[in-house]
């Protein structure tokens, strides 16, 4: 005897993969979280040793020295968040672009390009997500290293 199998949506028998541009996109995000963390702990290493009040720059050559390596690393942070930025944009635009353009070529329905929309989104979300901790983590760290900002000595 044959068996009727029912008639539905199968997730597990859609042989999905995500185009090239997602996958470079997500393979930029976990290359750019994998160097902040590693630039972050290095910033955080070189703002421990800095007292917790102002040093006069009579200080020591080598607090200078620690200070504006730390100072480079959070110009690096705020850099690297602008670059996020705007990779995301321009892989959520391009993304978008195809979407649309395959959208009026297969003449699809609008489910199939809401499915597209929101993947576009979804991706976007994730670069702003991204650029969003690494910017917090910045500004905190600046709050902190200006704090402990050397300055001159004044003869009042």
């Amino acid at each position: 005897m044959h068996q009727e199998q029912p008639v539905g949506w199968d997730p597990i028998g859609i042989d999905y993969h995500a185009p090239l541009a997602s996958r470079l996109f997500f393979f930029y995000l976990i290359v750019v979280v994998a160097i902040w963390l590693a630039r972050f702990i290095s910033a955080t290493r070189q703002l421990r040793p800095l007292k917790h009040y102002m040093m006069t720059l009579s200080d020591s050559p080598k607090t200078l020295t620690a200070w504006r390596v730390c100072w480079g690393h959070l110009r690096w942070m705020k850099r690297l968040t602008v670059l996020t930025a705007f990779v995301a944009f321009l892989s959520a635009s391009w993304q978008a672009r195809e979407a649309l353009v395959n959208w009026v070529t297969y003449k699809t329905g609008p489910i199939a390009l809401a499915g597209a929309m929101a993947e576009v989104c979804g991706l976007f979300a994730l670069g702003m997500l991204v650029c969003a901790v690494t910017f917090a983590a910045y500004v905190i760290c600046d709050g902190i290293l200006m704090r402990r900002t050397p300055i001159s000595e004044s003869k009042l």
